[in-house]
């Protein structure tokens, strides 16, 4: 193979590897809080518990304003994820805000990321269905 070739077919191969790492990003939009779970705790404990919840998943939360906390995941010492939980007392939402060497782009970013948003989601959920009982 001509060495134009072969570099134009690396840059092919590098691409399409490239691609296949990554996906569509993963939002969370307007997930329902269970009714006993607002009648039960105040704003401040309803913060704490989304918080909480982020915590025990290794992000680090930082309440903003009211109905958002903003939580940032180091994954593997050098791939980092910003995410706003935007919520109010009938249900919430996780956006990404950035991140770093996640290959985010085109509303596309690595696996990684997405699987530690739903893991996020899932410990909400978990927080929120304890709450309930």
């Amino acid at each position: 193979m001509r060495p134009g070739r072969r570099n134009a077919v690396t840059v092919l191969v590098a691409f399409l590897v490239m691609a296949a790492r990554s996906e569509p990003i993963t939002t969370v939009q307007h997930e329902p809080v269970p009714p006993v779970v607002t009648r039960k705790l105040s704003d401040d404990q309803f913060t704490r518990l989304l918080a909480d919840a982020a915590m025990q998943k290794g992000w680090r939360p930082q309440a903003l304003a009211p109905g958002q906390i903003r939580a940032r995941l180091t994954i593997r010492s050098k791939h980092f994820l910003t995410v706003d939980i935007l919520y109010n007392r009938e249900s919430y939402s996780i956006v990404v805000i950035g991140s770093e060497a996640l290959n985010e782009g085109d509303g596309r970013i690595h696996p990684a990321a997405n699987k530690a948003i739903r893991e996020l989601q899932d410990a909400i959920q978990a927080a929120l269905s304890r709450e309930a009982f």
